[in-house]
C-alpha cells in the first residue's frame, strides 16, 4: 500500500475521474478552507497512476466579487470530455463547465437550477456531490442535495435535506431530468449498475441525529436506496455504519465487486475506510482502515480503479502527525491488502452511537 500526499495547503474535496487514455484527473477547491476563503475549483492530472499530480486549469474561478467554488461532481460526457458540476454560493448558483482538452480549458455550458428562489444560506441551492456517471447513448448521471423547501431558509445543520439525481440525455448539453432519492439525507453515494439499476448511500442529516441536550453531530451516519427503473423511483433499505463513518463514495470494480470508502470520525480517531460488496450494495464486509490521520476534519474520499487493478483513493486532512497542514493524500493499493472481514447485512450498527458510548 503506498501514501503520498499530493496537493499541500488546499483542503481539496477531491474528486477522482479515470480518463479513457489513462490519465487520472482530480479536481479540488484551492484553499484551506471549508468555503470561508475565495478561491477556485482547479483541475490537477496525473500520468503515473496517482503518485503525484501537476495542475492542469480551473473549471470555477473564483475572487474577492465572484465567491468560491466548492461544492461539485465530475465526470466524463460520453464523447470523452471532461465534466464540472460545481457551486458558488455567492452567484447563488449551479454551473456546468466542459473541457474538452483533458481539463486545461473549461468553458460555461449551463447551470442546474432548483425551480426555487436562490437565497444566501447554504442550502439554498443544488450542491452538486461525487461523481457524474456516464450510462451510454448519451446518458449521464449525477447527484446533488438541498434543503427540502419547508426548510428553504434554514442553515445546514437545522434543516432537512433531500437528495436528488439529475440525468442528461444528450451528453451533458442539458439535464432536464431530476428525480428526488431521498428526504432526511445529503451527500449521497450513487452507483449505476447498469441504466435501470443503481444503488445510493446517503448521509443522514445532522438534524435527525441531536443528543436530547446536546449538540447536533454532523455525521449521522446513511442510509442505503435502490432504484430498478432507473432512478424515476428509489426504495430505502436500511441504515448502514454508524454516526460518524461518512461520507461515502462507490466505485465498480472487476468481477462485480463494488468497493465503497468513506471517512470515519469517532472516538478520537479519524481515517479512510473501505468496505467491499458482492451483491450491489446488499451486504457489505466490515470496513478496514486505509489511512489514519490526526485532526478532526479530513476524509471525503473518491476512488477510481486503474486497467491493472491498482485501486487509487484521494482523501483530504487537516494534517497528521508529520505534516500539520491542510493537504489532499492519495492511497494506492490493492484489494488483497484490504483484510476481508466477516460480511455484515443491513441494518449494520458498527460503531454507532456517540463517542462516549463507542468508548464506554
Amino acid at each position: 500500500m503506498e501514501r503520498y500526499m499530493v496537493v499541500d495547503k488546499v483542503c481539496g474535496w477531491p474528486k477522482l475521474t479515470l480518463m479513457d487514455d489513462g490519465c487520472i484527473l482530480m479536481d479540488i477547491h484551492n484553499k484551506p478552507s471549508h468555503g470561508s476563503v475565495d478561491g477556485s475549483a482547479e483541475c490537477w492530472a496525473s500520468v503515473d497512476g496517482g503518485r503525484s499530480f501537476s495542475f492542469r486549469g480551473v473549471s470555477g474561478r473564483g475572487s474577492v466579487a465572484d465567491g468560491c467554488y466548492c461544492d461539485k461532481a465530475c465526470g466524463l460526457a460520453n464523447n470523452g470530455d471532461y465534466l464540472v458540476v460545481v457551486q458558488n454560493l455567492r452567484q447563488k448558483g449551479t454551473f456546468v463547465f466542459r473541457s474538452a482538452d483533458g481539463g486545461k480549458t473549461f468553458r460555461q455550458i449551463g447551470c442546474i437550477s432548483s425551480g426555487r428562489e436562490q437565497l444566501a444560506n447554504h442550502g439554498s441551492m443544488p450542491f452538486p456531490y461525487g461523481t457524474i456517471q456516464r450510462l451510454g447513448e448519451g446518458m449521464l448521471v449525477f447527484h446533488y442535495w438541498m434543503n427540502t423547501e419547508s426548510d428553504w431558509e434554514k442553515g445546514y445543520a437545522d434543516a432537512i435535506h433531500e437528495a436528488h439525481i439529475r440525468i442528461s440525455r444528450d451528453d451533458g448539453l442539458t439535464w432536464d431530468e431530476d428525480y428526488l432519492i431521498g428526504t432526511g439525507i445529503n451527500e449521497t453515494a450513487v452507483l449505476f449498475y447498469d441504466r435501470e439499476n443503481a444503488v445510493a448511500v446517503g448521509r443522514i442529516d445532522a438534524a435527525y441525529t441531536a443528543n436530547p441536550g446536546a449538540q447536533r453531530d454532523a455525521g449521522g451516519g446513511n442510509r442505503v436506496y435502490r432504484t430498478v427503473d432507473g432512478g424515476k423511483t428509489w426504495a430505502e433499505e436500511g441504515m448502514l455504519w454508524g454516526q460518524g463513518m461518512i461520507p461515502t463514495h462507490l466505485t465498480a470494480l472487476p468481477d462485480g465487486l463494488t468497493l465503497m470508502t468513506f471517512g470515519y470520525r469517532f472516538a478520537n480517531q479519524y481515517g479512510v475506510m473501505a468496505s467491499i460488496s458482492r451483491d450491489r450494495g446488499k451486504s457489505w464486509n466490515e470496513p478496514n482502515i486505509l489511512v489514519e490521520y490526526a485532526p478532526f476534519d479530513g476524509g471525503y474520499p473518491s476512488s477510481v480503479v486503474l486497467s491493472d487493478g491498482t485501486i487509487v483513493t484521494a482523501y483530504y486532512s487537516a494534517g497528521n502527525p508529520y505534516h500539520n497542514r491542510y493537504h489532499v493524500g492519495v492511497i494506492r493499493w490493492r484489494l488483497n491488502e484490504l483484510l476481508e472481514g466477516r460480511w455484515i447485512g443491513r441494518p449494520a450498527k458498527f460503531y454507532f452511537g456517540t463517542d462516549v458510548e463507542y468508548v464506554g
